[in-house]
């Protein structure tokens, strides 16, 4: 595995309804901390830091190459993609019953197995907006038998769009963030996966969408969002696949991805060049949902599966996609 990028070619072979989550890792953020806390979330309610001008950024010594791979073993005490489970959404309401199926070439859940965290790694953790990975935390301290202990990262805002964002409990998955509150976690099935960050000044670092990696878009995006937040908070999301690394005078390339009919989350790129490539500023980074996982095909899955697809990892996917033959 790559930390922060995509699978290359497989070797060998909250705040609305949306707190139902549909996966046993995407559990309501606050049930799976040990004292029953959203420490994340409180701290985002906490601070509305605004981002300074001429911050120096430098990369962390603990970042793993993008091409080094991580082995791991499938989490035994964790349900599985393809399972069916019961969700405590409320205490008030009834459990929901939800399905995430199996890929059909891809055993993601070995990438978030127990042999899978060390000290220093940052991982991204389902949210309790619509149980999408957004939440970010850094390892401090590995246990056996599994629990980690964390600190917490909070979004600094970089300008009054930004802070407006954030103030309203709008979703942020890239930018910059700085270190905040410590805990303890026991339940690994609350972890999506590993991502890769530049470390800051004063205890900050940047998280960005990197080349080669797929994230999910917001559909019909607007910063205005925040001045509605409530009428803003049932997402639509498109999946893309980054093409370049992020700059500040050009922002990110993306490329549009489309699901394919009779696969259970295969994507291919757009054969549509008009709408297939598109660039997205450096000012709109707050429309980037979450990053999704995926494993890259190698042609040698399926006959009728070429080389370069992207199997997606299906819990950080909505069920209710739009597919082309």
């Amino acid at each position: 595995m790559k930390e922060g990028g995509d699978h290359e070619a497989w070797q060998n072979s909250g705040m609305n309804s949306g707190r139902a989550t549909r996966s046993a890792s995407r559990k309501k953020h606050e049930e799976n901390i040990r004292d029953g806390n959203d420490i994340a979330s409180e701290s985002w309610r906490e601070t509305t830091t605004i981002n300074e001008p001429g911050d120096k950024v430098e990369k962390s010594e603990s970042r793993v190459p993008l091409e080094e791979s991580t082995p791991g073993r499938n989490a035994e005490n964790c349900k599985k993609n393809g399972e069916e489970i019961s969700v405590d959404v409320d205490n008030n309401e009834e459990p929901v019953d939800v399905d995430v199926p199996d890929p059909d070439f891809y055993d993601f859940d070995k990438d978030r197995s127990e042999d899978c965290f060390a000290v220093d790694q940052m991982w991204a953790i389902f949210d309790d907006v619509d149980g999408m990975p957004r939440f970010y935390a850094r390892i401090k301290k590995v246990h056996s038998p599994f629990k980690v202990d964390i600190t917490w990262l909070d979004f600094v805002a970089r300008d009054e769009d930004e802070t407006a964002w954030r103030r309203n409990r709008l979703p942020v998955a890239c930018g910059k963030f700085k270190h905040e509150k410590t805990d303890t976690i026991e339940d690994i099935c609350i972890f999506s996966h590993r991502i890769v960050w530049e470390k800051g000044v004063r205890n900050s670092c940047t998280i960005y969408p990197r080349k080669g990696e797929t994230w999910a878009v917001y559909k019909n995006w607007n910063i205005e969002w925040s001045s509605d937040p409530n009428n803003h908070r049932e997402f639509e999301y498109e999946y893309v696949v980054v093409q370049s690394d992020y700059t500040h005078e050009s922002g990110i390339s993306v490329a549009r991805l489309v699901k394919l009919k009779g696969f259970v989350c295969l994507f291919m790129p757009t054969k549509n060049t008009r709408m297939g490539s598109f660039q997205i500023p450096a000012d709109e980074l707050l429309r980037f949902s979450h990053r999704v996982p995926s494993f890259r095909t190698s042609g040698k899955e399926r006959k009728d599966v070429p080389e370069g697809y992207f199997e997606l990892d299906p819990a950080s996917l909505v069920s209710n996609l739009e597919e082309i033959s």
